[in-house]
Order: structure tokens, then C-alpha cells, then sequence
């Protein structure tokens, strides 16, 4: 961290606090979805930035919550869990690399 020789005494932030805010903004504007800016959350103020944190930080667990329970649910019914591609997808991805439209040999002198 950067340190300058005069301090402050009353004035400004403490590279602390600024660490803090910034971290603060930084997320709010990030985990919002594009809800917000950093203009608008920088000139919020701190009661209600605070309780939009604490409102995303809620909504983020029940969410978080609800998916762990269905996973939790569909772990029995689903044999394919997490291979992205159906049976008839890799069958045709499999046949067009059998299908080779380039030359696959050096051309001979």
C-alpha cells in the first residue's frame, strides 16, 4: 500500500475505509445483474446501500438454497447428468470428423 509522509489528520480516508468502500461498490455493481452503476451506487447512500447488500446477500442464498434442493431431487430420476451433448449429437459430430474435407497426406514430388 502506498504511504505518504503527511498524514491527514481529519480530513479524507483511511486507506482502510477506501479498500472497504471500493470492495462495497465493486460488488454491489457487480452482483446486482445490471441493476446498477457505479455512478448510482457510489451516490447512494449508506443506509440504503447497505440494505441492498444485505437484500442481494439474501436473495443470492435462498437462490443458492433452491438449487442445491432440486439437485438434490433430480440426482435419482437423472442417468445424463452433466454430459452436454445427447447420444444423437455426438453420433453426428462423429460421423462429420469421419467426413474429412482436407488432405491428410503430403503431396508427393
Amino acid at each position: 500500500m502506498l504511504s505518504f509522509l503527511w498524514q491527514p489528520g481529519f480530513f479524507g480516508l483511511t486507506q482502510e475505509y477506501r479498500v472497504i468502500l471500493f470492495t462495497t461498490l465493486h460488488d454491489l455493481v457487480f452482483h446486482s445483474g445490471g441493476g446498477y452503476d457505479y455512478y448510482t451506487v457510489y451516490n447512494m447512500p449508506i443506509w440504503l446501500r447497505r440494505f441492498t447488500v444485505s437484500k442481494i446477500v439474501e436473495f443470492r442464498q435462498e437462490e443458492k438454497k433452491a438449487r442445491d434442493d432440486s439437485q438434490k431431487g433430480n440426482n435419482s430420476t437423472s442417468t445424463n447428468m452433466g454430459d452436454p451433448l445427447p447420444e444423437h449429437m455426438k453420433k453426428a459430430f462423429q460421423d462429420q470428423s469421419k467426413k474429412s474435407s482436407y488432405t491428410t497426406q503430403r503431396a508427393k514430388k
